[in-house]
């Protein structure tokens, strides 16, 4: 609104005093309009930019505190599967040292005077590097036997707790002692013994093999775990047995006066967080089945979250200068305004008298306008690049993470690989052995003195050798196909043309220690082969997802249950449907279940983010779709639908 126009020329002076007071009446008061609307606009610009700073710090708060949460929780999960892994391994190298244990036991109880121990030497490949020397010892503890040659002058074992044992018949069977100095090698070793017995069943002595702690410490050693990582095995006594990274002066050590020690012998497995001498750490145990041993896996908390403080720095280093940038800007606003008000002030001190004047003051207020306008645009847009940046950081931060989380899956599939040298050493061994009792048979066949026993036991041994062959080459080649495959997946992120039946094989086969240790089971089923190109590695993380998914909450009640992957063809798509038979879901849990940071579990180890992920993977990756159905105490069911034909070769970053 404008004042009204100056009187005309020859206007009587009264009225024209009267024209001027009325001028400048409504001057004011357009004035003081302008001065109200000027300050609600610095208001809302200032609360624009308080707004947008809070938005802008509190969303890199946010986004840190759950990328804390998630490395954390990857770091418990990786300890969790490097303890099963180290527990597996453990048990089955010790499995392989006392089937070659009662291999020897049997050959020297058949006939104590012919027994030759050191041709055991070439036939046990398997203890080759693991044992510092095999020994036997009579009953009066005097060692007569021993692959270190010389016995003179003689050595006693009778005061030994692995003697002992035997002899007042504590214990029947294998016993692991803890670390002692060996009186034959003179080195650090752990003892493993068993009771030999006489023709009359009596007590005649035992066989003891010395293994080599710090080759199991190597072995340990072979995970990087960072520089404050530890590996430790030790007994259920709380004595240590071996320890990654190597340190003599650790071996037999006792934990027992730990507060957490207790906890590890009354649990299966577990993981924690806690605090010790070095700092905290993320650890886990496993307790190993028929064994008196427990391992334990822990990482350091900090170098965990290095990569977070990295990101950290980054987020601040692109923050700061766009506060400032939002700072500056809603500052040089909040001054033109206020230039615009010290204007509007003068005008209503001065009275405009000219129409001309009125007419330039409002065109001047309309370009001011327009500038505000504009400015605002800006900010707006400078705003828009802003949230985009921060949408990049994140992609390529969540990138970088899922790398480097396949990565070290990969090396760690891989790694487990080696673990084929225990049943081949075991096949091996059997072989060796079976080839001695063949050849016996054969010297008593030609020297005719072959009786009915001899031809029994003869079959016995040739059958339980050929038993142990075949078990143990099956289950090396079962561990190679399956760790070989699942490893180099991990490691590629390029499409290539799989058998889907046979690849979801693969991925149950190497998800079944983890399904077993909860009591449940899972199958694959297809109606016909189907073969696709696609990216392998994003087709694990689903299925693993998805398992883990039902494991965590499809079973709160701890039943047994089963879980079912089917295939078909519907269509132009490939659809993969994959059930459990747990508690199912309620409608709004359901209906959310794709949403980041959605979980049940709030408090107790949730995150949100596994269904989320594997939502983005289906759809951005596989170029697929996935449906969730599930009623509450009906089980669940994912359905995924990938189109058959040219799979989008995106990124890990999509």
């Amino acid at each position: 609104m404008l004042p009204p126009p100056s009187p005309p020329l020859g206007t009587p002076p009264h009225r024209g005093l009267r024209g001027v007071r009325d001028r400048l009446a409504v001057a004011g008061r357009y004035a003081r309009r302008l001065l109200a609307r000027d300050r609600r606009l610095q208001l809302r610009v200032m609360l624009s930019a308080v707004v947008v700073l809070t938005l802008l710090w509190g969303g890199a708060s946010l986004y840190l505190a759950g990328r804390a949460a998630q490395e954390v929780e990857q770091a418990r999960h990786d300890t969790a599967n490097l303890a099963l892994a180290f527990e597996q391994h453990v048990e089955r190298t010790l499995r392989g040292v006392d089937q070659v244990m009662l291999l020897i036991k049997s050959d020297y109880e058949r006939d104590p005077k012919t027994f030759k121990l050191q041709a055991w030497l070439e036939k046990a490949v398997l203890l080759n590097d693991l044992s510092l020397q095999i020994g036997i010892a009579e009953a009066s503890g005097t060692v007569i036997m021993s692959t270190l040659g010389n016995l003179s002058p003689a050595v006693s074992l009778r005061d030994r707790e692995h003697f002992r044992v035997h002899a007042d018949g504590k214990v029947d069977g294998l016993f692991i002692s803890a670390p002692v100095l060996g009186r034959l090698s003179g080195k650090w070793s752990i003892q493993m013994t068993r009771r030999l017995s006489g023709p009359d069943g009596g007590f005649a002595g035992i066989i003891v093999i010395s293994l080599d702690p710090f080759y199991l410490s190597s072995l340990f050693g072979e995970v990087d775990l960072g520089s404050r990582g530890v590996v430790t095995l030790l007994g259920t006594d709380g004595i240590i047995r071996a320890r990654a990274p190597l340190d003599p002066a650790e071996l037999g050590r006792s934990l027992a006066g730990l507060p957490a020690f207790q906890s590890w012998r009354a649990s299966r497995s577990g993981t924690e967080v806690a605090a010790t001498k070095r700092g905290v750490v993320i650890r886990s145990h496993r307790v190993i089945a028929d064994l008196p041993l427990i391992v334990t896996v822990s990482v350091d908390r900090d170098e965990i979250l290095a990569p977070v403080r990295t990101e950290r720095r980054i987020l601040l280093g692109v923050l700061a200068p766009l506060s400032g940038l939002v700072i500056l800007l809603s500052g040089g606003f909040v001054r033109e305004i206020e230039r615009r008000q010290r204007q509007q002030a003068l005008l209503i001190g001065k009275g405009v008298e000219l129409d001309s004047a009125n007419k330039a003051v409002a065109q001047a207020n309309l370009e001011l306008e327009d500038k505000v306008l504009a400015r605002t645009a800006e900010l707006e847009a400078n705003q828009r690049r802003l949230e985009t940046t921060i949408e990049q950081l994140t992609a390529t931060s969540a990138e970088l993470a899922a790398q480097e989380n396949m990565a070290s899956l990969g090396r760690v599939v891989a790694g487990v690989a080696h673990e084929v040298n225990t049943p081949l050493g075991v096949a091996i061994t059997a072989s060796s052995s079976l080839s001695g009792a063949a050849e016996a048979f054969n010297q008593q066949v030609a020297g005719g003195t072959l009786r009915r026993s001899d031809l029994t036991a003869f079959v016995e041994a040739v059958t339980e050798a050929t038993d142990m062959i075949s078990t143990n080459l099956g289950r090396a080649a079962n561990l190679v196909r399956s760790f070989k495959q699942v490893a180099a997946d991990q490691h590629g992120g390029e499409p290539r043309r799989v058998d889907l039946a046979a690849y979801l094989s693969d991925i149950t086969t190497s998800l079944k220690p983890e399904i077993r240790r909860h009591g449940h089971s899972i199958s694959v089923e297809s109606a016909e082969p189907i073969e696709l190109d696609l990216r392998v590695d994003a087709l694990w993380q689903v299925v693993s997802n998805l398992v883990m998914n039902a494991l965590a909450h499809g079973y709160p009640d701890g039943r047994r249950g089963r879980l079912r992957l089917t295939l078909a063809r519907e269509a132009d798509n490939a659809v993969i449907r994959f059930r459990d038979d747990g508690q199912g879901m309620a409608p709004e849990v359901r209906d959310n279940v794709f949403e980041p940071f959605f979980t049940t579990k709030r408090g107790n180890g949730g995150t949100g983010l596994g269904l989320s992920i594997v939502f983005t993977l289906v759809t951005r990756v596989l170029g697929g779709q996935i449906t969730c159905l599930s009623e509450p105490g009906a089980g669940a069911e994912f359905v995924i639908a990938l189109p058959i034909g040219q799979q989008p070769r995106l990124s890990a970053a999509a």
